[in-house]
């Protein structure tokens, strides 16, 4: 689950670099550049989110910096392992998704579309 999360991380930021070039040719007005514009931002910040999450959550849950934190039974951290594993899998899930459509739209050469419930 963390290589697939940090394989999403890649891809995104490497989608997120060439929509940057897209973006710039895109016409400075328009509902097509506002909605363009939200679509980045959100892939964006999911991604920002995701990277975040691998960083400093497994740091704070696996790399405790007080000894209190540290002195925990094995039931508890596996607990903690499996809901960190479940969140991060969640997440990845719900990034994939949010660079899908971003993909979908730009690499079909059509008009920019936003659906309902995403």
């Amino acid at each position: 689950f963390l290589s697939d999360a940090l394989k999403q991380v890649r891809a995104c930021r490497r989608v997120l670099k060439w929509t940057y070039v897209y973006g710039y040719y895109l016409e400075d007005t328009g509902a097509e550049k506002n909605l363009f514009e939200h679509l980045q931002k959100n892939l964006e910040e999911k991604t920002d989110c995701l990277h975040e999450m691998l960083e400093k959550d497994f740091d704070g849950i696996f790399f405790p910096e007080t000894e209190q934190e540290s002195f925990v039974t094995s039931e508890e951290a596996h607990q903690k392992f499996m809901e960190f594993r479940s969140h991060v899998t969640n997440f990845t899930n719900v990034t994939q998704k949010f660079r899908d459509r971003i993909l979908l739209d730009l690499g079909c050469g059509r008009r920019l579309t936003l659906v309902s419930g995403r």
